[in-house]
């Protein structure tokens, strides 16, 4: 695996990927963000560099609820190419190390086969601190699927899955949370904030309905009806 031992050597790197990022961005007509969001109907894994880089710099990993939601889209990706894993992981190196944190934390989460060998690779020129996440990481086997709701934290961790796929799995995970006294309001708002924008996640709540618990169908159809009102109001 590829490392940057010399400083000059990755800010070098960091102002051609950033360039390359920003170039990027400009001949898009889409965002960084709006490749994220909408990753699962357009499949993009080559701008994943770039997008990646633009998000960084950006501040996109700063605001509330994006490292985790990041995590579980990121882990996917990986889950999705395995081949280009390892050098994505390479060209992470230049980002800062709290958004380094994001991309180990993907990788470990995706279930890659080959992800310990990855991690131990990248454990060996990387900031202390980084080094000893890895070590802890490792020694578990954490995985999305397996990632039961049980806080906002893994509620945004499985939208995240879910942009990166948009498969039924993430949002059954979250409809499980539906009835939980500490999250059932956090839960209801994300799926009819999402049903709203995406149509997949509203479909899937259709087809869940008659499979849930009574206790949890009232909920979940009042999420329903306030998503297709809102989804007809903005199309008219």
């Amino acid at each position: 695996m590829r490392t940057f031992t010399s400083s000059s050597l990755r800010t070098g790197l960091l102002a051609v990927l950033l360039s390359f990022a920003s170039a990027s961005a400009v001949a898009s007509s889409t965002s960084a963000e709006q490749w994220l969001s909408n990753y699962y109907q357009q499949p993009a894994p080559e701008r994943f560099t770039s997008a990646i880089l633009e998000l960084s710099r950006s501040g996109y990993f700063e605001e509330a609820g994006h490292v985790p939601l990041a995590i579980g889209f990121i882990a996917t990706v990986f889950a999705q190419n395995p081949d280009k894993v390892q050098s994505w992981l390479g060209v992470s190196r230049v980002l800062p190390v709290s958004h380094q944190r994001i991309l180990v934390a993907a990788l470990w989460y995706s279930g890659n086969p080959k992800g310990a060998e990855y991690l131990q690779a990248y454990a060996r020129d990387c900031e202390p601190s980084l080094r000893a996440n890895i070590n802890t990481l490792i020694s578990s086997s954490p995985s999305i699927k397996n990632a039961e709701v049980q806080s906002i934290s893994s509620l945004n961790l499985q939208w995240g899955a879910f942009l990166a796929s948009g498969d039924t799995a993430p949002v059954q995970s979250i409809l499980a949370a539906l009835g939980n006294t500490t999250l059932d309001r956090d839960v209801r708002w994300s799926l009819a904030q999402n049903a709203v924008q995406h149509e997949r996640v509203l479909a899937i709540c259709r087809d869940e309905l008659s499979r849930q618990p009574n206790a949890v169908r009232e909920t979940l159809r009042a999420v329903i009806i306030d998503a297709e009102t809102k989804r007809k109001s903005t199309s008219s």
